[in-house]
């Protein structure tokens, strides 16, 4: 977030601060462990940019509530953009034991193993993930580029 905000940034500083206030003001919430206000504070942080602090949040919420893959992935997400690789396959595998036919999670999973240097295994992943969802654009474009021998 540079300078100006867009409403977009606004929304979602307002929806963190709403998370926050929320805790402080009625802190059974968080002291009683509901997995559901750390999940929603940390997507929050996450569509703010706050990586870090969505991946404590996300964790806090992983240890009330192990299978839930949607925040799961949103925690591998935040690894991905912190170019925190392995943690991020290691999320994304799991994200895939839970709920395997997610060709995003694929699609993501193959992104990391490419950055990891793994190309065999990213094209699979990025193939898993087509022919789950033909239109899925990460693998497609992920494909193409192993193919031609660029990174994407």
């Amino acid at each position: 977030m540079g300078g100006s905000l867009t409403i977009e940034e606004i929304s979602w500083l307002l929806n963190a601060a709403f998370f926050d206030d929320v805790a402080g003001c009625v802190p059974s919430a968080a002291e009683e462990k509901e997995p559901k206000f750390f999940a929603y504070r940390g997507f929050a942080k996450w569509r703010l940019g706050q990586f870090e602090g969505a991946i404590e949040d996300f964790s806090v919420a992983l240890a009330l509530l192990p299978n839930a893959p949607s925040t799961r992935f949103l925690r591998a997400r935040c690894y991905e953009e912190l170019e925190r690789y392995s943690e991020a396959v290691a999320d994304y595998e799991e994200v895939l034991k839970i709920a395997p036919h997610t060709a995003d999670a694929y699609a993501h999973l193959g992104y990391c193993r490419e950055r990891l240097g793994d190309a065999e295994r990213a094209l699979l992943n990025y193939l898993t993930a087509l022919d789950i969802n033909s239109g899925e654009t990460l693998a497609i474009s992920g494909v193409q580029a192993l193919r031609t021998g660029s990174i994407h």
